[in-house]
């Protein structure tokens, strides 16, 4: 038996200069972390983080898979942005990112073994209403799943309501920094002359600035 792999979820990949991801990670290295709000486990994180040269190269590449699929009067911006760190026997919960329309990860440090993001996926095959009930006829229920390695400078952007977790670290001795945000568009959203629908967000870079002056 053959097995095909058909309509594969399109992720996207863009690498940062290194001088740049250098920069990035002595700059969130030194951040004062809070403790995660969800379980003592899951790590650290540092909320409303920017960098304008970072954030240059972020919407660069948000343009890039916007040119894809989305209509080019919008703009889409960030609305949250965050660093997350892990040390060794961290994990983090099986998630989506909830308003958000393209979101990413870039990663700030490399873990080749450990603290890979698996992406997860139901599998069509099972039809899932089924699979929890008396009524079942299925045998090991897997999603469809999918690791991507933590390469520094390295952002990957994916649509937001696909599931992600992160392997646990085990044998790490350093801690592994990444910085996570979600987008969501800034303008007309209707074209309709009757429906002049518009959206106007706050993004990050607003927030930052704004409590800079």
């Amino acid at each position: 038996m053959e097995i095909l792999n058909t309509l594969n979820v399109p992720f996207y990949k863009f690498i940062a200069d290194k001088s740049l991801t250098d920069k990035i990670l002595h700059k969130v290295s030194n951040l004062s972390f809070l403790k995660s709000d969800r379980l003592p486990e899951q790590g650290f994180t540092f909320e409303d983080f920017y960098d304008d040269e970072l954030f240059a190269f972020f919407d660069q590449s948000i343009k890039e898979v916007q040119s894809l699929y989305y209509h080019e009067h919008l703009t889409f911006e960030i609305v949250d942005c965050w660093v997350n760190k892990y040390s060794k026997l961290n994990k983090l919960h099986r998630h989506i990112h909830t308003n958000s329309i393209i979101s990413g990860i870039f990663y700030c440090t490399t873990h080749t073994t450990e603290g890979t993001t698996i992406f997860e996926m139901e599998n069509p095959w099972f039809y899932k209403n089924n699979v929890n009930t008396n009524l079942s006829i299925y045998k090991n229920y897997k999603p469809l799943s999918s690791e991507i390695t933590a390469e520094a400078g390295t952002l990957i952007l994916f649509p937001n309501s696909i599931p992600h977790t992160m392997k646990t670290l085990v044998n790490t001795t350093t801690s592994r920094y990444s910085i996570a945000f979600n987008t969501y568009p800034t303008g007309p959203i209707s074209l309709n002359k009757t429906s002049k629908l518009e959206i106007n967000v706050i993004s990050v870079r607003d927030r930052v600035k704004g409590h800079q002056k």
